[in-house]
């Protein structure tokens, strides 16, 4: 599921409930975006070393095209895992605050 349907999931999930079960869907919404956001984490971990690998095994001189385009769709993909994961904390910080105000 995407952040986006999660998001439009979650929210449909609370209008549903009466309080009680609200705030244990927003804690089990909690729990989902944690989860997502460690997922980031890692995949963003990987592309890093994996970038690192790839640029060190460049070479000093003739570098081949591909081997340059391989580093620009993980640099890209890279940061679509940070935007995802900006967008996932940001969804985690509102919970925090909704489960702090009630």
């Amino acid at each position: 599921m995407g952040l986006y349907e999660f998001a439009f999931y979650g929210s449909m999930k609370s209008l549903l409930c009466n309080d009680g079960e609200k705030s244990m869907t927003q804690r089990e919404d909690k729990n989902v975006l944690e989860s997502r956001k460690n997922e980031l984490v890692n995949e963003i971990d990987r592309m890093k070393d994996e970038l690192k690998q790839r640029e060190a095994q460049l070479p000093a001189h003739s570098i081949r095209p591909h081997q340059i385009l391989a580093i620009e769709e993980l640099e890209e993909n890279m940061k679509k895992k940070k935007e995802q994961l900006q967008a996932v904390e940001e969804k985690l910080s509102e919970f925090q605050n909704a489960l702090r105000g009630r």
